[in-house]
C-alpha cells in the first residue's frame, strides 16, 4: 500500500529498472517448488560474545513467463555472498541441463529484495536451480527470524537458537520466496555443536556426527 492507503501496482518498467519500496510483491513469473537448506549455527553458551549462523540454500523454481529479471527476498542484515549465486536449467529427472548466465545482482533495502538480472531470458514452462552458496548473519536479540534466546537456571543464563519465520521473517535468515502466496517444500540440514540438541516441527529424517564436536541433523 501507499502512504495514501491505496495499493500501488507495479508496472513492467518499474520492475526492470528496479524502483520498488517496501510494499513490492514478487512477480509470480517464477516461483519456487522446493528449499534445500543448510545451517550451520554457531552458538556462544556465555553470551560474551557475537553468536552467528551460516549457510547456503538451493532451490528448484519454476518460470511460467519469459522474463531476464526477478527478485529474492533477503534482509539487510543477512550478508549474501553474491559472486556464490548460480543458476542452471533443468532437464529431465531434475538434472542439471545448462549453466544461466547472470548479469547482475542488486540488493533494494527498501523492497528487502535481490534483483537478479539475468544475460538472457528463462524460458517459460521451465524448470531451473538456484543456488545461494553462502550466507550469514548474526543471531539478534529481536525474537525475529533465527535469534538467541536465553534463560535463568540456577542462577546462570543458559542460551539458545530459536526461529520465528512468519509473517515475512524466512527472508532474515536465508534468500527466498518470502510471501504467503509463494508455497514450497523443504528439505532443512542443521549443523550446530553436538552438545545441543535441535527441535523442530518437522520429523527428523537423520542425525549424524562431525568432526567430534558437530553434529548434523536432517529434517
Amino acid at each position: 500500500m501507499s502512504r495514501d492507503g491505496k495499493k500501488h501496482i507495479y508496472n513492467h518498467t518499474e520492475i526492470m529498472l528496479g524502483k520498488l519500496t517496501k510494499d513490492f510483491r514478487l512477480p509470480h513469473t517464477i516461483f519456487p517448488l522446493s528449499y534445500d537448506l543448510l545451517i550451520q549455527v554457531h552458538l556462544n553458551e556465555r553470551g560474551s560474545e557475537t553468536s552467528f549462523f551460516n549457510g547456503s540454500v538451493t532451490i528448484n523454481v519454476y518460470c511460467n513467463k519469459s522474463t531476464s529479471v526477478f527478485f529474492v527476498h533477503a534482509y539487510k542484515n543477512l550478508n549474501v555472498n553474491v559472486d556464490k549465486v548460480h543458476m542452471f536449467m533443468l532437464g529431465d529427472k531434475n538434472q542439471t541441463n545448462s549453466t544461466v548466465d547472470i548479469k547482475e545482482i542488486n540488493f533494494d533495502e527498501d523492497a528487502e529484495c535481490y534483483r537478479i538480472e539475468l544475460k538472457n531470458p528463462l524460458q517459460s514452462n521451465t524448470y531451473y536451480k538456484l543456488i545461494f552458496e553462502q550466507f550469514q548473519s548474526d543471531l539478534d536479540t529481536n525474537g525475529e527470524g533465527f535469534y538467541l534466546g536465553k534463560y535463568l537456571e540456577n542462577g546462570t543464563y543458559k542460551y539458545f537458537a530459536n526461529t520465528l519465520l512468519e509473517p515475512t521473517y524466512a527472508r532474515r535468515v536465508f534468500p527466498c520466496w518470502d510471501e504467503p502466496g509463494f508455497k514450497a517444500q523443504f528439505r532443512v540440514s542443521l549443523i550446530y555443536p553436538k552438545r545441543f540438541r535441535s527441535l523442530s516441527n518437522m520429523d527428523l529424517a537423520k542425525s549424524e556426527i562431525l568432526f567430534d564436536e558437530w553434529r548434523l541433523d536432517t529434517y
